[in-house]
């Protein structure tokens, strides 16, 4: 297999993930202020975006082992990281959704705060993906 090639598999299975967290964010999170507490199954969420973190630190390790151009298994590893950290803020979000759900606290100012830093990796996560295509 080419490094191209290498390349390319790896990139596509780590766009397949990221895809698949944005679609656990669509569902997860409402834009709309009275939506926000809905009951959803943010528990279901919850459990996609472990097996997310999982697919992604396995992909990592492949990355890692498969000896791509030093450069590109870099650039590769910052994007899983970058997403390892958007996927773990949605989680925890999601998390305190689900026990606002279930009668728990969580207050809107740390929900706020949580957003905040998930725009932030969504930004890193943008990054590290425009600097695959360097």
């Amino acid at each position: 297999m080419t490094d191209f090639t290498t390349f390319s598999r790896f990139s596509s299975s780590i766009q397949a993930c990221a895809a698949r967290i944005l679609d656990v964010e669509d569902k997860a999170l409402d834009s709309s202020l009275l939506g926000l507490f809905k009951k959803r199954d943010h528990a279901g969420f919850m459990q996609i975006l472990d097996q997310i973190t999982l697919d992604l630190k396995k992909l990592k390790v492949q990355v890692s082992s498969q000896n791509p151009p030093v450069m590109k298994s870099q650039n590769l590893q910052g994007y899983i990281d970058a997403l390892i950290g958007f996927n773990e803020t949605l989680w925890k979000i999601c998390s305190g959704l689900n026990d606002k759900n279930m009668g728990q606290p969580y207050s809107m100012s740390l929900y706020q705060a949580s957003l905040n830093l998930l725009e932030k990796q969504k930004s890193a996560c943008s990054l590290a993906q425009a600097n695959l295509l360097k």
